[in-house]
């Protein structure tokens, strides 16, 4: 899982349980969170917008998270970005 706080700081962790906000300090403001998959080798294999504490649904927010990842040299297929609607 990874979560962005407030300063842009991009945080990968292992997934559990209420990660989100455990990671940014138990209630400090998160600008984008959600899920992101590597394999072995350190290749983004998914990333996607679901985090059940924060639920951003905004497409842009997701777009912003890939030029920042972009930025810092991270590469990304964009068939392994998935977003999720509300409706999701």
């Amino acid at each position: 899982m990874r979560a962005v706080d407030e300063t842009e700081a991009i945080f990968v962790v292992p997934d559990g349980p209420h990660r989100h906000p455990e990671v940014l300090g138990q209630g400090e403001g998160a600008l984008y969170a959600g899920g992101i998959k590597l394999d072995p080798m350190g290749r983004v294999t998914e990333l996607n917008n679901l985090s059940g504490t924060f639920q951003f649904h905004s497409p842009a927010g997701l777009e912003c998270l890939l030029e920042k990842l972009a930025a810092n040299g991270v590469v990304i297929d964009r068939e392994v970005v998935d977003f999720y609607g509300p409706e999701n």
